[in-house]
């Protein structure tokens, strides 16, 4: 588990070495000779600020999640595009701030011609030495259940990660739920684990709950003394995919991860931080709410805003504020999910969605205290028993205040099927149990990254 953070560091620390490179070396040709003590003492704290900058963006575009940080086209790209806004921000520093005894903005633009080879070298380096044998943490699944299935995939598809499947387990080999990777193995449960160990080095062993036979358990026994790591499937779940596991979860489960009392304090600082946020959503909607209004009117003809009956915490249902983004009959049919490229959507209001001006107005739901800036998205009241029919502990969801933004939202678009309202409710869960000012800032940042970008839907 360790070695999953540190690889983290690793990248992190490789990048902020090579921004000081860039910089050493973007000094040594400025001036075509090393750089002594004196010019470095000049330029490095000018630079400073804007390399912490610089990494806190590269941070909301996920370069340092282990899953998207892979050597591939996809990647690349996004850090070319990256490392222009970063170029550009550092001028505008530049041009505000006062630097008379060096030419900063010279350097800057031979610091990032460097920094891209750099960097691309140093990321193609270091993911293929991750990805090697050497770090990879083997692991062994005991259990053909669903979930440990869908581990082996994300871990089979990641090499980065930092892990290795070696096999699975199971009672019944030729009864998996879902298809395996076909290069992983399958034995029975009633083979010696000491030999499978020690053949297929395995440092780490995932059990899914209700593979805990008592033969099973007396052979796990014997694995201490083998120094394998043993974790149950819902904890290496969390870590791996930031997600908990519904379908493998009990009534035990929620007694043990989900304690209220311990919150209290982060819940009264987050009250302050959601007035602030919505003060300022407030005075944003104000200022724009004329020409938006207009756009949305003299397209149809119909009204500015929308309100629907939505379900918040402890159940209690309010009426949550929009703008109007699609056509004015989109119900008549009764109420719907919305779809990718929904064709109820106005043109007005697909500008509106991307650049999430369409939420503005619910700063009032948020000053009124019936919604949080981050939370589980409210659902409307008939979806919510729609939902909560077919899926175990949906409610457990409504223990906080909902949000406009949150874990669900920055990880994935929409959510219209069942399977993908069960992936939701476990980025929620997952949500309710590690929320934290630190969670909550990551999301703010990731919640930017979907403004700017214009990815909002």
């Amino acid at each position: 588990m360790g070695l999953f953070n540190i690889k983290k560091l690793i990248l992190l620390t490789g990048d902020i070495a090579a921004l000081y490179a860039a910089l050493f070396l973007s000094l040594w040709a400025r001036n075509l000779s090393l750089p002594d003590a004196f010019i470095w003492g000049k330029h490095w704290p000018a630079f400073t600020l804007i390399f912490c900058i610089w990494i806190v963006i590269f941070f909301i575009n996920g370069f340092y999640d282990l899953q998207k940080a892979r050597n591939s086209v996809v990647f690349f790209s996004s850090f070319l595009g990256t490392i222009t806004l970063n170029f550009f921000l550092a001028i505008a520093y530049f041009y505000i701030t006062d630097f008379r005894d060096i030419t900063p903005k010279t350097i800057l633009l031979l610091l990032t011609i460097i920094y891209i080879p750099l960097f691309g070298a140093w990321r193609v380096a270091i993911q293929k030495i991750l990805s090697g044998h050497t770090l990879q943490n083997r692991v062994l699944c005991i259990g053909l259940v669903a979930e440990n299935i869908q581990l082996i995939e994300v871990l089979t598809k990641n090499p980065q990660i930092g892990f290795s499947v070696a096999g699975v387990i199971a009672d019944y080999p030729d009864s998996a739920p879902l298809p395996l990777p076909h290069d992983v193995a399958v034995w029975s449960s009633r083979e010696p684990f000491e030999g499978l160990v020690k053949t297929h080095h395995v440092d780490t062993i995932v059990v899914a709950a209700g593979s805990l036979t008592e033969p099973v358990t007396k052979e796990l026994y014997k694995m201490i003394f083998m120094h394998a790591q043993i974790v149950d499937l819902v904890t290496f779940y969390e870590m791996i995919t930031h997600r908990v596991p519904v379908l493998a979860l009990n009534e035990a489960w929620f007694l043990e991860n989900i304690q209220e009392k311990e919150k209290q304090i982060y819940d009264s600082i987050k009250i302050f931080f959601d007035y602030l946020i919505g003060a300022i959503m407030a005075a944003i909607g104000v200022v724009i709410l004329i020409p938006v209004a207009a756009l949305i009117y003299f397209y149809d003809k119909g009204p500015i805003f929308i309100k629907q009956k939505r379900v918040g915490r402890d159940e209690k249902e309010f009426m949550l504020y929009k703008f109007r983004t699609m056509v004015v009959d989109a119900e008549k049919n009764g109420a719907q999910f919305t779809v990718p490229h929904d064709k109820r959507i106005t043109p007005v209001g697909r500008v509106l969605r991307v650049m999430r001006i369409d939420e503005l107005p619910q700063a009032l739901n948020i000053l009124r205290g019936e919604m949080s800036f981050i939370g589980p998205r409210p659902e409307r009241p008939e979806f919510v028993e729609e939902i909560a029919g077919y899926m175990p502990f949906y409610h457990v969801r409504h223990l906080i205040k909902p949000g406009l933004t949150g874990w669900a939202q920055i990880n994935r678009g929409y959510y219209a099927t069942r399977e993908e309202h069960l992936i939701k409710l476990q980025y929620d869960l997952y949500y309710i149990k590690h929320r934290s000012l630190l969670l909550d800032g990551a999301i703010l940042l990731q919640t930017v990254r979907v403004v700017v970008k214009w990815l909002g839907r």
